[in-house]
């Protein structure tokens, strides 16, 4: 559902997920990794286990599964296999048997790191659980030739390589570390062509630089994973002149380029039709129907897989703390290092650690205190004959004497966003440990050494049943259970001091978020950035609390025997996720704080920003129990907080680092007011601002439809035509945004679910956002399975008998 996810895969999970009565359909996940993922934080069982542990487990699975259905060929191969790693007997056991016992219902997946012998024997365990044909969709795709950059570079040192086109790549900072590309390689070839978007550092021995064409600028058409045939359509003209991958392609071989060479290709896909009428249809609709890959009937070849097993039978044995493993995943923000100068990217908090503008080696809390370490400390590692030195960060639920290191920071060539920020892990990556290396040796350089910005330090809820879960076994009993959950399950008569304005217009908006389908993946806090022409403000102000994301997803570790008594909560908690935006609560605490009336609420229930009445004082900021509000603390859209000072300014004493504030160049640059949307207003310093519910998107709805209504007079909006830029982005559908007083609308359907609920209900607030609990499906066999979906259950009732003997009555 993360690194290694298509749309697809996270649409078909969290559409298992969602429970609208029935509990039949809903799936169960189990996860083994090192480290907690999107994936894993969806788990209704996860397995710590080292990387290099994995191969192990996929052989002590594969053993159980083969006893559990009686597949001699799985049997056979799980055999060749020699480990010295022990697992959780129990753990393997039960989760071999549900597998088996759902036949053509169930299967595994491998992640991609893992070697083909794994993977064959993945492939294995598949066909015993009947998963080829059913769970599994084999396809016939084209094959496509091509070597590895190990096979390039060994032809580059033998001469063989006399020109070289780099499309988009960049070798000299990805390349693995032992190539030596940018040292040997690239300079052994006599003539290099690098398109690209920008410079970087494999520019630095091109003889070549082409500007490059972003996708929006350009014609050319893809095939998605199932096939089916896309076209891709510029949205505007090439700005700066690049050419685009499919140019300079066509340019080489002179065969017509762009526009021409997608029309002649599309010509295969046509049929025998009118063509024009065929491309004006493919134009419309953004793909051609019946393109899909033909489905095939293959089944794994033992023989074959037999033959990948064979060449590599012996496992990496157990890590410990003098032989520790590291791991090179990609980053959730900045992939491979491609979207490292994206300052929308580099400024999102990463969805498990919640660290923003850097990398960091992330480290077990029991492995950090064996090893006497501690957060920002700075440690140096060794792989084999290479050495780096970088920052610790303690991650809750990772696996013990296991490093992580995230892949795509510490870029020496790339633009002032990406300038400095984090660590450069693909300096211990070799062609021998492309993902992960084994017997790693660390040792502490400086205590508290560097500076890591996080948006949320703390983990737990404390004991506040902000996120509600509980199991399919509790829905069923109660399917309202979440309802009445902490202090909500005795809320005394609420007295207002004051009459409410009536909410009298046609049109009522809310939300409602599914926490049983969203995967925190962050989807949803870009989009509302780029919607709502909100600024970044850089590593300095994020540290002082100054992020300016109207929407962040709170995540939480937790357990089911709380978050006091539980002395292993850091060591192998639950992980739950949350999206927090305005509340737009009826009775708003914002409002009746503000002394100019600079935030009001609408007739239609919208909690809304007056700009140009705001004066600055965040008394709303400070009564906002969600802390949703943010306040423009510079100009941040006219005056770049990226332009700082290395050595203060005539009458400041030391050499820290000042931002240049009004004396910073004024004025924002042309190409960033074609990014801003027209639709929105760019704030300014001084004022607060928050989610306004895409208010812009629902007066364009609203003027749309005055324009069709013509003479009749007909105003009403159309059952769900207004979305929001969070519920568009959101690959799960697990945000829902609409008219509540239309009964037909969805937001209104899934506001009278019985397992919605409302956060600090007791308030008397009246939010306007209301949630969906998260309900787990664990296997009741499973070790520790009575305690999965329970994290509220303890505390909640303590705080029943707390509120029923403290609260007075009548």
């Amino acid at each position: 559902l993360g690194l290694e996810q298509t749309l697809d895969n996270i649409k078909a999970f969290s559409a298992r997920r969602r429970v609208r009565g029935s509990t039949e359909a809903v799936n169960r996940l189990y996860s083994v990794d090192n480290r907690f993922t999107i994936t894993s934080g969806m788990a209704d069982h996860r397995l710590r286990c080292p990387a290099s542990h994995i191969p192990s487990f996929a052989v002590a699975l594969a053993n159980k599964i083969a006893a559990a259905t009686g597949d001699q060929g799985l049997t056979s191969l799980a055999g060749q296999f020699k480990t010295t790693v022990a697992f959780d007997e129990k753990w393997v056991t039960e989760c071999a048997n549900d597998l088996a016992a759902r036949k053509g219902k169930s299967l595994v997946l491998l992640g991609n790191r893992y070697p083909a012998a794994v993977q064959a024997l993945a492939y294995a365990i598949n066909n015993a659980l009947e998963a080829f044909g059913s769970t599994i969709k084999v396809l016939s795709a084209p094959k496509i030739k091509g070597g590895t950059i190990q096979d390039l570079a060994k032809d580059a040192k033998a001469g063989t390589v006399k020109r070289l086109f780099i499309l988009a790549g960049n070798p000299a900072y990805t390349a693995p570390a032992d190539l030596q590309w940018a040292e040997q390689i690239q300079k052994q070839i006599p003539e290099v062509v690098q398109l690209g978007y920008w410079e970087n550092e494999t520019s630095e021995n091109v003889r070549w630089f082409v500007p490059e064409a972003h996708f929006l600028e350009a014609w050319g058409d893809q095939r998605d994973p199932n096939g089916t045939y896309l076209p891709v359509q510029p949205m505007i003209l090439p700005l700066f002149g690049g050419w685009s991958q499919l140019d300079l392609l066509t340019k080489l071989v002179a065969i017509p380029s762009g526009l021409e060479a997608v029309r002649e290709t599309f010509k295969t896909f046509a049929g025998s039709g009118d063509f024009e009428e065929a491309w004006t249809g493919l134009l419309r609709h953004g793909f051609t129907a019946d393109t899909v890959y033909q489905a095939s009937s293959a089944k794994p070849n033992f023989g074959g897989i037999s033959g990948l097993v064979q060449a590599a039978t012996t496992l990496p044995g157990p890590v410990s703390a003098n032989a520790i493993e590291i791991v090179f995943p990609g980053d959730y923000r900045v992939d491979d290092g491609r979207y490292t100068n994206n300052a929308w990217m580099q400024e999102m908090p990463d969805p498990i650690t919640k660290l923003t503008w850097d990398n960091a080696v992330q480290i077990s809390p029991i492995t950090a205190k064996d090893l006497g370490l501690g957060e920002r400390d700075l440690i140096e590692i060794t792989v084999g004959d290479r050495k780096l030195t970088a920052p610790v960060l303690v991650a809750p639920g990772h696996a013990d004497n296991s490093l992580t290191f995230p892949l795509g920071y510490g870029r020496e060539r790339v633009g002032r966003v990406g300038e400095g920020t984090g660590f450069d892990a693909y300096k211990l990556r070799t062609t021998a440990a492309l993902y992960y290396a084994t017997g790693v040796t660390i040792k502490l350089v400086h205590k508290d050494g560097y500076k890591l910005i996080r948006t949320q330090i703390h983990h737990s809820m404390e004991g506040r049943a902000l996120v509600r879960e509980g199991s399919l076994e509790d829905y069923e009993k109660n399917p309202a259970f979440a309802q009445k959950m902490w202090m909500d399950a005795d809320i005394p008569p609420n007295i207002s001091l004051y009459s409410h304005p009536p909410l009298s217009a046609p049109n009522q908006w809310a939300m409602v978020v599914d926490l049983n389908t969203c995967i925190g993946c962050s989807a949803c806090v870009i989009a509302c950035q780029a919607e709502n022409n909100i600024p970044i403000v850089g590593k300095d102000q994020c540290e002082r609390g100054r992020e300016m994301q109207w929407m962040r997803i709170d995540r939480y570790f937790s357990s089911a025997d709380g978050d006091v008594s539980n002395p292993h909560l850091d060591e192998d908690p639950e992980m739950v996720v949350e999206p927090m935006m305005c509340q737009h609560c009826e009775s708003a605490p914002c409002e009746t704080v503000c002394p100019v009336n600079a935030t009001v609420h609408s007739e239609e229930g919208l909690n809304v920003m007056v700009y140009n009445r705001c004066i600055g004082t965040r008394y709303c900021s400070n009564n906002c129990p969600f802390k949703v509000r943010r306040f423009n603390f510079f100009n941040y859209n006219d005056r770049s907080v990226l332009d700082k000072i290395e050595h203060g300014l005539p009458g400041f004493q030391g050499k820290q680092t000042l931002i240049l504030g009004p004396l910073a160049k004024w004025g924002m640059d042309e190409i960033s007011k074609l990014q801003k949307n027209p639709n929105v207003t760019v704030r300014s310093r001084g004022v607060m601002e928050k989610c306004t519910y895409c208010v812009q998107r629902i007066e364009t709805a609203k003027i749309s439809q005055k324009i069709k209504a013509g003479v009749t007079g007909d105003l009403s909006l159309p059952t769900d035509s207004v979305r929001s830029a969070c519920q568009e982005a959101c690959p799960a559908g697990a945000i829902v945004f609409g008219d509540m007083k239309d009964p037909e609308s969805q937001v209104a359907k899934e506001r009278q679910l019985p397992q919605g609920y409302h956060l600090l209900e007791y308030l008397n607030i009246q939010t306007r956002t209301s949630y969906l609990a998260r309900l787990r499906n664990p296997n009741p066999k499973m070790p520790g399975a009575a305690k999965i979906g329970k994290i509220n259950a303890e505390h909640d009732d303590e705080e029943r008998e707390r509120t029923q003997t403290s609260v007075p009555t009548g």
